[in-house]
This record gives C-alpha cells, structure tokens and sequence, in this order.
C-alpha cells in the first residue's frame, strides 16, 4: 500500500519548515554576531584594523588551515606604524611580510627568520 500523496507531503513539509526555521535563526545570529564584533571592535585599541580583520575573516570564511591564512594576509591592510610603541620593528615586520608573502608554513617562517623576525 502506498501512501497518500498528502501523507507524503506532510512528511515532506516538516523538515522543510525546519530547515526554514533555522535559516531565519541562523541569519538572525549571524546579524547579532556582526552587531556584537563591531561593538568589540569600537571597544579594540585600534578600530580600523580590529573591522579589517573582521572583514578580512568574512572574505576568507571558505578558505581552511593555512590557505584561510594566507587569505587573511592578503586581504589586511597594512598596519599604521605610527600608532605603536616599536615603530622600527613594526616597519620591519612589514617589509618582512611583503617579501614572505608566498610562502607558506615552515617556509614561511624560516624567511621571517631571515628577514629579522623572531
């Protein structure tokens, strides 16, 4: 005996509601999470570079390991040196990252390394 295609239905609808339902909550916890990281960021020492960042997470949210990495590497802007206490090292750090830009892992930092940081 087969099921009525009504029956069929209803048991069609309810994952179907489900998944909406959790759709909307999800999309209602991701308002409230970005809501949440802008007031930590208004709160961060520096808030431009602590939104770049968030930005830089949510441009990279598909990349994994080392590739979400070297995605968020890529997509910070550079650091304003003139707003910490070691601007030496910190221009040092940038030139380092600029020339170690393509490497990956141990590689990466053996020419951090090489370039003065440790």
């Amino acid at each position: 005996m087969t099921p009525s295609p009504s029956i069929a239905l209803r048991w069609l609808a309810i994952p179907l509601l489900a998944l909406g339902l959790s759709v909307g909550v999800s999309n209602a916890a991701l308002a409230q999470d970005a809501q949440d990281a802008q007031t930590r960021c208004a709160q961060a020492h520096d808030p431009a570079h602590c939104m770049a960042r968030l930005q830089a997470k949510a441009a990279c949210r598909q990349e994994r390991g080392r590739e979400l990495q070297q995605c968020i590497y890529d997509h910070m802007p550079p650091m304003d040196c003139s707003k910490v206490q070691d601007s030496a090292r910190c221009a040092l750090r940038q030139q380092a990252v600029k020339a170690c830009h393509d490497k990956l892992g141990k590689e990466r930092r053996a020419c951090l390394l090489a370039h003065g940081l440790h």
